[in-house]
């Protein structure tokens, strides 16, 4: 392959390019992925989990409390092993952009024997408080805060430009606006929020209510239920809810992702029953509460996704159900 640099009028030499391609080029993102197809195969020699998105790269691993000294050893060994295979591939790792995050529980979050550093080229990385996941923040306890305050704060951010303008706009012209900002930042990803604590929910419940108000120019004093039967909205907990069970539905579908199946397992009857045929009922995996702060951990996906895929049997209720 050849590049060739034009400026002013002015074409200079062909130059051959040995590696890599030329920045905004549209073949790139297409050869940097079928380029970095082995790293996936080299991360799997190792025992870590991991994700891959574009390039960005996520390892990670799970161990008891008592043997995190020797799993970030682990992991280290690990990542400078990846290293050395991107170097000879002649790529680069980011050291700038690389974080780290040890997720454990809170009782465990106040111990100071907690290694506080990982290792990574050379350079200690200090474990992070929170980390952005595909917009997403995870905090070190995975309690969420941090995730829904910026969801808060952003979403508030756009109400407020809106509400400075409401006066110029009709109701209608007003709903677009807030349709266009809020609920968006409202849903992303609004599935991990199921089994969040209440005041966390109440947050973003509250941000609705705001946007409502503004639609409808009307205190703050006066409830939004009627407000939420006008504009066809679910409440947060409701919308949470709907997308699991669409998740769910989904799974269970030729529509779905190759990763959804896995994450869904359907009920089988030691004998014949009624609904056998549907094959619509979902296995309710056995998970143990927790003990921190009294948070506790639901399976709402499977009890969510049950009581939607036993009334939805047709693909056209199936679209209805997306409308709603």
């Amino acid at each position: 392959m050849t590049q060739i640099i034009s400026a002013n009028g002015i074409h200079f030499s062909p130059v051959e390019v040995c590696c890599g391609f030329p920045k905004g080029s549209v073949l790139g993102p297409v050869i940097f992925f079928l380029y970095t197809q082995q790293l996936s195969s080299v991360i799997d020699h190792h025992p870590v989990l991991h994700q891959l998105y574009a390039d960005d790269t996520q390892i990670y691993k799970s161990r008891h409390p008592t043997e995190v000294d020797a799993t970030i050893h682990e992991v280290e060994k690990y990542i400078s092993n990846v290293k050395s295979w991107m170097t000879c591939k002649k790529l680069q790792m980011n050291d700038d952009k690389t974080g780290a995050i040890l997720i454990i529980t809170q009782r465990l979050s106040y111990s100071h024997s907690l290694p506080q550093t990982i290792n990574i080229s050379n350079n200690n990385i200090i474990f992070s408080q929170s980390v952005q996941n595909l917009g997403v923040t995870l905090d070190s306890t995975l309690t969420l805060h941090q995730h829904v305050m910026n969801i808060c704060r952003a979403a508030y951010l756009e109400l407020r430009r809106i509400r400075s303008i409401r006066k110029y706009h009709s109701v209608d012209a007003t709903k677009t606006l807030v349709f266009s900002f809020v609920p968006l930042r409202l849903d992303y990803c609004n599935s991990i929020l199921s089994g969040s604590l209440h005041y966390l929910l109440q947050k973003l419940q509250k941000v609705k209510n705001t946007a409502e108000r503004i639609i409808f120019r009307v205190p703050r004093s006066e409830h939004t239920s009627s407000l939420l039967c006008t504009i066809h909205w679910l409440s947060v907990q409701y919308r949470i809810q709907h997308k699991i069970s669409s998740l769910c539905y989904i799974s269970m579908t030729d529509s779905s992702p190759t990763y959804l199946p896995s994450l869904t397992h359907v009920y089988t009857p030691a004998r014949s029953l009624h609904s056998s045929s549907a094959n619509r009922i979902l296995i309710f995996p056995q998970v143990k509460k927790s003990h921190m702060d009294n948070v506790r951990l639901h399976t709402k996906a499977q009890r969510s996704g049950m009581n939607c895929t036993l009334k939805l049997d047709s693909n056209k209720h199936w679209s209805l159900l997306r409308v709603i």
